[in-house]
């Protein structure tokens, strides 16, 4: 390591002496922010968090329901094609079956859910081949996750909306 130059006028000094003299201690920046601070940090983020709460906290609304959604099932894949004029249709396939139903569709606002008429219901658990079913009234609950619409079916996966980010 290279020591340090000393002014002329500490030549004849000691040099410990002459080290401690020349010593400036570290002064604390006080005219600028630190470029990381945790404040500077943390807002931003914070006002993220807050804005995806308020988004996913907003109940669902009629107007929000058209739109194309899908599930996977234990046997298949599921997809609801639900448009603007309370028309859907409903596409159930696997490895052996494809099926297409259509009919129309409602959206009760308390507790939000959405009720499709002339629904295909599918039980196509493990063990046997899948069965299906017509009912006049099948109602999914609907909610949000992270942003998107997704409709529940107790005991089995959601539908939810597909976007480009989840194709």
């Amino acid at each position: 390591m290279r020591s340090p130059t000393l002014p002329n006028k500490l030549l004849g000094m000691d040099a410990g002496l002459a080290l401690l003299i020349a010593f400036e201690p570290h002064r604390p920046r006080t005219t600028q922010a630190e470029p990381y601070s945790f404040t500077r940090i943390l807002k931003p983020a914070l006002l993220v968090a807050l804005a995806c709460m308020a988004v996913s906290c907003k109940k669902p609304q009629a107007a929000d329901v058209p739109g194309q959604y899908n599930r996977l099932r234990t046997q298949g894949g599921e997809f609801l094609d639900l448009r603007a004029d309370g028309t859907y249709v409903q596409v159930y396939s696997n490895s052996a079956v494809l099926r297409t139903n259509v009919g129309q569709w409602g959206f009760q606002p308390e507790p939000p859910a959405l009720v499709l008429k002339n629904a295909l219901i599918v039980d196509d658990g493990p063990g046997h081949p899948a069965t299906m079913a017509l009912t006049n009234n099948w109602k999914l609950n609907a909610r949000r996750l992270a942003g998107l619409l997704i409709f529940e079916d107790p005991g089995a996966e959601p539908f939810a909306r597909i976007t480009a980010e989840n194709q």
